[in-house]
């Protein structure tokens, strides 16, 4: 795919070239006008994503077309791009830089893959305004799906932004979101609500805010480390692309099947969506990370509008009534029954829409002895402070009761010891310990004289200025009741206190047994075997393709990590403290660490527990982001610690290898153009030469990497590229045969009473052409065989050329062992009886070739005569050679030359078409990256072939034996075919260590030729 700069290139090049060849004065060559210049600009939000790529590309047919330009954002998420090309509909993308999450003051870096898009309509010439942020993104995602159920493109692009700024009831596309976390009052409007920047401000700031939650509920070590805002768009984009609904169902890994999304263990659904974008939106706009004037009261309006859309957006049948979404209420108190002072305590609210308002009261019994409101300065968390010293001593019921910005109202209460006359003693250290010698610690309190002494089963226990006791004492295998005893300074004392400590020495255990997936071992040749993991997976690689490294949005539970072919490593945990006293699991704690080669890539962390197991999904998520950049040679390791509520602990590790191949489809969308057409049907016949030895670029391969990673390629062709030279061909032929005549010559001899002979000396031949032969019966006619003629040859010369002598005289083989016995009876003479064969005629007593068996018996004397057999039959062969009919003769005729020379692909480029530069190969590699669309140029060099412009009009009067040849046609036929050998991006270094994927693309040939 070329921009409009490469096709005006490409034009100019060819216009010189039709001049070089014989433009005349007065032709036609002036180019048509270049297009206006214009720009693309906005800011790219998500928090502001500075230092990130903005790459700009046709949108016409729906689907990304060619780049029209780029640049990168600045600190502010600036971008602009100046573009020169048709009026048409434009994709944006945003990929790489980083952010500052507004919720938690997280830097989040985008991930390979991860990126922003907005669609709009570019007018040319024009400056146009277009911001991306994750509202784009959504209707990007929504004009996308309504392309691939046949709407055209430009009207699903305007439905799709119209869907998303209706359902927001902002311009998505043309307002600029406002950092609510910056100082800023904006141009705000209590009776009115906020503008429209400072309302698009507070969605994504919800965004994050919700992310901010699951990610704790996911347990992350970091907040928003993997479950931030930005992850949230990708899954999102999933969720309104598979079916335009924002309802918690999008694609698997495969991309062939609907199923449930989640972020980590949080389920995603329409409720959650709504909820994500109004009351979250609410909720920080109550928390401190609010810098600007507005509050929850003037967004509400906003928020309930959101909540109560249904079929809009997210296909819901009903609204969400917020004012039901009741907050909830955390206590976080100290340690200790009993307390004296101040007894402070912290409120975490929790749900979405933080309170406006808290109400205390404290009771004892029925009686109310306070009420008051609690002063709220960070609303997310609110610490209260009691003096327990206005209040009479024995249990308080303190009540709390929280009202949100629409008047939910949660309540919670507790119960606490007020003590101001005798001292307070508290426990804090565990319940249970591994040593037999343990230390019991606590805090100690009194307000009147102080605390004297403390006694853990009659011990002394050692007090420290800062309020806190420990003592050393011998405990027993299993349950230890410690009775407590404390003495004030003015001798009050309470000895009416007891804990328990359990000495556990049992190590919790580990249970990996049948717990794993199943997973694909490599069969090094890009197959695979399925079998069950191991703790150890030591004999093969895994097979991982490149496209499934990630796990996408998909829920961490066996159903659907099994549904979608991610393996996981899957364990149990328990722990005995005594016999017949188990741990509770929730006294047991997990972390899991990743590393690579001994080297940590992803520290301790908690692991939590999926319906009362663990499971580690081996994907980026769950291991690294760049766990991936491993070859074959490099050990996985994943360390599990468990340690339960008496400090035991127990280790455990999960090995493996991995081959990474990038997938066998990841080629499939290969478009072959062959670009040397213009080339060779521009040059005149007459300059030819000019096609010798010139090298040319003859067949681009374009793709795109889609595999949400980058890799590299090496390209090979083998194929050997052919030359056809079509000729006249004027040349004197002539064609002869050599013609082979057998002769027979017969001796004849007359028969007579003396014996039969043949004076070969005198020449008494016969040569006939048909002798007669005695068969038994008959006379049979036998017959010269016919003249027989060699295969026709050509020769240089109008003169027959000599054959050879004839053949020496042989005798002829005989046609059948008869012969004709003759006797005549003479008596009282002679007798004679003789035998002959082959004559010319049968008449009596003729004259034979053949004489044998010859007796003369003369009866008077009674003297038998024998005479010796003579036989005179011979043949030979003559031979001659002959012209064909019509030779010689000189004949025009169109000939293919033989032994033209083949040619080789000699180079090959390789231009990224995403940023407009050619890609420089490392060591024969070319890395492409992830979403990148590619053009390899295959070039060749055709071959120095012979010319010829001989005269070849005379044909009447040519007469030589050596051609004449003028050129017709030249064929230079070149293979469409190319090798990819492709790796996975695991670093350069890796490359010769990486399994290689070859995929072969292209078939057939190209065939370019020059006539006369």
């Amino acid at each position: 795919m070329t921009t409009d700069k490469h096709v005006y290139l490409l034009f100019t090049l060819l216009l010189l070239s039709g001049c070089l060849s014989g433009c005349a004065p007065g032709d036609s060559t002036e180019l048509p006008a270049e297009r206006p210049h214009g720009s693309i600009s906005g800011y790219a939000v998500n928090g502001l994503i500075g230092g990130a790529q903005v790459s700009v590309y046709g949108f016409s047919n729906g689907v990304r077309g060619s780049r029209l330009g780029g640049t990168t954002t600045d600190a502010s998420g600036a971008y602009s791009v100046d573009v020169q090309g048709r009026s048409q509909p434009v994709l944006i993308e945003v990929s790489g830089g980083s952010y500052v999450e507004e919720a938690s003051g997280a830097t989040v870096s985008l991930q390979d893959g991860q990126r922003l898009r907005a669609i709009g309509r570019y007018t040319s010439g024009q400056a146009q305004d277009l911001m991306v942020t994750p509202l784009t993104h959504m209707a990007t995602a929504l004009a996308e799906y309504r392309i691939q159920q046949g709407t055209p493109a430009e009207t699903a692009i305007d439905e799709a932004s119209a869907t998303v700024n209706r359902f927001f009831a902002i311009n998505a596309g043309l307002t600029r979101p406002i950092d609510i976390s910056a100082d800023h009052t904006g141009n705000n409007n209590p009776a009115t609500g906020p503008d429209d920047d400072l309302l698009y401000g507070f969605y994504l700031a919800g965004l994050s805010h919700w992310s901010l939650w699951a990610s704790r509920e996911n347990q992350e070590g970091q907040p928003h480390a993997t479950y931030n805002s930005i992850a949230l768009s990708q899954i999102i984009y999933n969720d309104l692309h598979a079916d335009g609904l924002l309802n918690g169902i999008g694609y698997n890994q495969a991309g062939t099947a609907l199923e449930r999304l989640g972020f980590g263990i949080v389920p995603l659904n329409e409720d959650a969506y709504r909820l994500a974008f109004s009351l979250h939106m609410l909720a920080v706009a109550n928390c401190e990370e609010n810098r600007t004037a507005v509050s929850v009261t003037e967004l509400l309006n906003a928020a309930q509008q959101i909540a109560a859309q249904t079929t809009l957006l997210t296909g819901a049948t009903d609204p969400l009534d917020i004012d039901n979404q009741v907050p909830t209420l955390n206590i976080v108190r100290p340690t200790g029954d009993y307390h004296s002072g101040d007894y402070a305590f912290q409120i975490n609210v929790g749900a979405a829409l933080v309170t406006n308002r808290i109400r205390m009261s404290i009771r004892t019994g029925t009686q109310i002895e306070e009420e008051r409101d609690i002063p709220i300065t960070n609303p997310c968390s609110v610490p209260v402070s009691i003096d327990t010293r206005n209040y009479n001593d024995g249990e308080h019921q303190i009540n709390l009761s929280a009202i949100d910005a629409l008047g939910n109202n949660a309540t919670t209460s507790f119960a606490v010891q007020f003590d101001n006359t005798a001292p307070v003693v508290n426990v804090s250290s565990p319940a249970a310990s591994n040593q037999p010698i343990s230390r019991i610690s606590g805090t100690y309190s009194d307000n009147i004289a102080g605390v004297q002494a403390i006694f853990a089963r009659e011990i002394a226990a050692t007090l420290l200025d800062d309020g806190t006791w420990y003592a050393d004492i011998g405990i027993d295998p299993g349950e230890n009741v410690i009775p407590l005893r404390v003495i004030d300074q003015a001798g009050n004392q309470n000895d009416a206190l007891q804990t328990v400590l359990y000495l556990d020495q049992t190590l919790p255990l580990i249970d990996s047994s049948g717990t794993h997936s199943q997973a694909r071992f490599s069969n090094g040749d890009g197959n695979y075997t399925e079998l069950s993991l191991q703790d150890s997976n030591a004999d093969a690689p895994l097979y991982f393709e490149t496209d499934r490294l990630e796990m996408g949005g998909v829920l961490i539970n066996r159903q659907d990590l099994d549904n979608n072919d991610i393996a996981y490593f899957g364990f149990g945990v328990s722990d005995q403290m005594t016999p017949t006293v188990a741990t509770d699991p929730q006294d047991i704690s997990v972390r899991v660490q990743y590393q690579r080669n001994d080297r940590v890539l992803n520290p301790w962390r908690p692991l939590t527990p999926v319906n009362g197991e663990y499971l580690v999904p081996l994907a980026s998520e769950t291991l690294a982001a760049d766990w991936h950049q491993a070859s074959a040679l490099d050990e996985h390791r994943i360390e599990i610690e468990v340690t339960d509520l008496a400090g035991n602990q127990t280790r455990h590790h999960f090995t493996f290898r991995a081959d990474f191949y990038v997938p066998a489809t990841s080629m499939d969308n290969t478009m072959i153009s062959d670009l040397g057409t213009d080339l060779f049907s521009t040059t005149d016949f007459a300059q030819r030469i000019n096609l010798n030895n010139m090298p040319f670029a003859s067949t681009a391969y374009q793709f795109t990497n889609t595999t949400g990673h980058a890799f590299y390629i090496s390209v090979a062709d083998t194929a050997v590229h052919t030359t056809t030279q079509t000729v006249d061909q004027l040349v004197r032929e002539h064609r002869v045969q050599l013609k082979t005549t057998t002769e027979w010559r017969l001796g004849l001899m007359r028969v007579t009473d003396q014996c039969p002979d043949f004076d070969v000396n005198s020449d008494h031949w016969e040569y006939p052409d048909s002798v007669y032969n005695w068969t038994g019966s008959n006379w049979e006619k036998e017959r010269v065989p016919a003249p027989s003629t060699a295969s026709p040859e050509s020769i240089a010369s109008d003169t027959l050329p000599d054959a050879s002598a004839p053949s020496d005289w042989t005798d002829i083989p005989d046609f059948d062992q008869q012969f004709k016995v003759t006797t005549i009876d003479n008596s009282p003479l002679f007798i004679l009886t003789f035998g002959y064969d082959y004559i010319l005629r049968s008449s009596f007593n003729p004259r034979a070739g053949n004489v044998f068996t010859w007796m003369y018996q003369d009866l008077i004397t009674g003297t038998p005569t024998t005479c010796p057999s003579r036989r005179y039959f011979q043949q030979r062969e003559t031979h001659r050679y002959e012209s064909l009919a019509g030779y010689p003769v000189s004949v025009l005729s169109s000939v293919t030359l033989p032994n033209t020379p083949d040619f080789i692909t000699t180079r090959y480029t390789v231009l990224d078409e995403d940023t407009g530069l050619e890609i420089t190969p490392g060591s024969g590699w070319y890395r492409i990256p992830t979403g990148h669309a590619i053009t390899v140029h295959k070039w060749v060099t055709t071959p120095d072939l012979m010319l010829h412009d001989d005269d070849v009009s005379d044909v009447a009067n040519y007469t030589s034996y050596t051609p004449s040849l003028s050129d017709t046609r030249i064929d230079w036929s070149v293979d469409r075919g190319l090798e990819f050998a492709i790796v996975h991006d695991a670093g350069e270094g890796n490359i010769p260590l990486m399994p290689v994927r070859n995929i072969g693309v292209g078939q057939g040939v190209m065939d370019y030729a020059i006539t006369r």
